[in-house]
């Protein structure tokens, strides 16, 4: 039984660290693709660098929408 919890919790735990890493780049990627101005991309760039997870949620949920042109 405990090996099947340890090995439970480090995938979960792995599957967490991928996404603060994958996540964080792939909004900050985008936004370096998209078309959106100096002040508006500062902002999302400080938001996901200093708030890695809601920052990029965020970013994917509002900021895409901004970036283009909707």
């Amino acid at each position: 039984m405990t090996l099947i919890n340890s090995s439970l919790s480090l995938s979960l735990w792995m599957i967490a660290g991928l996404v603060l890493l994958v996540l964080p780049f792939m909004a900050l990627v985008h936004m370096f693709r998209s078309n959106m101005q100096g002040q508006d991309r500062l902002t999302w760039v400080l938001l996901v660098l200093f708030m890695p997870v809601l920052g990029s949620v965020l970013y994917f949920v509002i900021g895409r929408k901004r970036a283009a042109g909707v």
